[in-house]
């Protein structure tokens, strides 16, 4: 820009002869100067180009000259823009306030009035600073919400430079990467702790931050345990061991399986049944494997106790993948008491059969003197006389409960009558008996459900738990005979038996009670 002092009272017969030469074609009008932006140290100018008074463009114009001053109507310095209609002014003392105008000229090189006259004040520029940021391997140092940042790299060391405006604040976050800790943090020369977050606050200079990294030392590892179909290994699942601690694994193979491998960290170890670690100092992992045994044939024992008769008795070879059914029966006077299969109590059964046999099994039937019948009752149905010539009433000394009944045939038993009809729901006995030694009889059958889950229930004589979590599918099936006997000891006069339900409603078909 030229200095050239430019007063508002300009060559009036130039200006009338520019007017004149514009007239011509219809006098043109000069657009507004807009309020211009100003940053530190400049300002940015823009105006509308001069119309004639029908709206259409001047065909002449030449350009424009952009005025300025310090003064209201007196301009120091003018610059010829050329045909631009926007332009940035530079050079301005922060903080002075300008006053600015704009005039067209032509081709002629005749000169239109000024434009509106707009002041504006250079905003004063604002100081920066700079905090340079420094991380060692192991993990990183980062300036939070500050996009005027720059990295570079020296050897080892991540360096970032941070702009930040004159008492503006900045807060760095450091990271350790994985494997590593935070050692230290020192801002200026001098550490602040193994910080994971630093501020600096009303920034007035520029700043170091260095961020500094070390190995952890682990204090613990794990130990991974899984086992094939077949068996198990205990524990299972993922351990935690301390650091030079030692842990044992069990490897127990299922009945008809035998344990084909173990491996540890992917390497066999052999067909051990046992594996301990010791001086644990890393991460491991043990995998248990099992494979079918390969015995072509089991045994099965049967014995029975005094008061009747397990048939076949004795033990038997059984080829493996076979079946073998085992029929039970008391003696004149007695009444089969429980039955035993590997230890484990089926209830008062008449059969029982293993199937697709592959171990060794035993089978143990033991039984009571039968007595005088003191009570028996054929629940939800009517007057019942079974096949040993015991009178069972019609249903009666209950409390609650609604009845059921149904038509297959019932197998386990020659009395299918007494297992069609029952009582469910919520509901209980009181049978009045003198005090003494009785056995009880509870007859079940499921001829509802036809998988087994349905229905699970447990059974209470004198408020004490005698059958838990019974689910007669999961004894004999559908529409089968099951027995339990009870000894109870009556003292109150009274035998009371109730259920508890866990999956639907609790059911029996029958009761006796003998006297013992």
């Amino acid at each position: 820009m030229t200095e050239k002092p430019i007063s508002r009272r300009r060559n009036t017969i130039s200006r009338l002869v520019y007017l004149a030469a514009v007239s011509v074609a219809v006098i043109a009008t000069l657009g507004q100067l807009s309020i211009p932006t100003a940053e530190a140290g400049q300002v940015n100018l823009s105006w509308s180009a001069p119309t004639n008074s029908n709206g259409s463009q001047v065909s002449d114009l030449a350009g424009y000259r952009l005025h300025t001053g310090n003064v209201p109507g007196s301009y120091q310095q003018s610059v010829d823009v050329g045909k631009q209609t926007s332009y940035t002014l530079g050079s301005l003392s922060d903080g002075a306030s300008y006053y600015f105008a704009v005039t067209a000229y032509n081709t002629a090189g005749l000169e239109s009035q000024y434009s509106n006259e707009i002041k504006k004040t250079a905003l004063a520029s604002t100081a920066t600073y700079s905090i340079t940021a420094s991380s060692g391997t192991g993990g990183t140092i980062t300036a939070v919400n500050n996009a005027y940042t720059s990295q570079s790299t020296n050897g080892t060391l991540t360096i970032s430079s941070a702009t930040v405006t004159a008492g503006s604040s900045q807060t760095f976050s450091i990271a350790a990467g994985a494997g590593y800790r935070i050692s230290d943090v020192s801002v200026d020369g001098v550490s602040v702790g193994p910080v994971t977050s630093y501020s600096f606050g009303s920034v007035t200079a520029n700043h170091t931050i260095a961020a500094s990294f070390a190995l952890t030392t682990a204090t613990s590892f794990t130990i991974t345990a899984s086992a094939g179909a077949g068996g198990s290994i205990t524990p299972s699942g993922t351990a935690t061991i301390n650091s030079g601690a030692s842990k044992t694994y069990t490897i127990t193979a299922a009945t008809g399986y035998r344990i084909s491998g173990v491996t540890v960290d992917g390497v066999s170890v052999g067909t051990a049944a046992s594996y301990t670690f010791s001086n644990i100092a890393a991460n491991h992992t043990i995998v248990a494997s099992f494979a079918l045994t390969t015995a072509t044939s089991f045994t099965i024992t049967a014995s029975a106790g005094t008061g009747g008769s397990i048939t076949p008795s004795g033990t038997a070879t059984v080829d493996y993948g076979a079946s073998k059914t085992y029929t039970i029966t008391a003696a004149t006077g007695y009444l089969i008491s429980n039955v035993k299969v590997d230890g484990i109590s089926m209830g008062s059964i008449a059969s029982y059969s293993f199937s697709s046999i592959r171990a060794s099994h035993t089978i143990q039937a033991s039984f009571l003197v039968s007595g005088t019948v003191a009570f028996a009752t054929n629940c939800g149905g009517g007057q019942y006389t079974d096949s040993k010539g015991v009178v069972y009433r019609a249903d009666a000394r209950y409390s609650g409960g609604s009845t059921s009944s149904t038509t297959p045939a019932i197998t386990g038993t020659s009395d299918d009558p007494l297992y069609q009809k029952d009582r469910y729901g919520n509901f209980y006995y009181a049978i009045p008996v003198a005090n003494g030694n009785y056995s009880v009889t509870l007859k079940f059958a499921e001829t509802y459900w036809w998988i087994p889950g349905k229905r699970v229930f447990s059974t209470l004589i004198n408020g004490q738990t005698v059958i838990s979590n019974l689910d007669i599918f999961s004894k004999v099936g559908q529409n089968a005979a099951y027995d339990v006997v009870v000894p109870v000891r009556v003292i109150n006069g009274v035998i009371k038996i109730s259920f508890t339900s866990t999956i639907d409603w609790p059911k029996i078909s029958a009761i006796m009670v003998r006297r013992m």
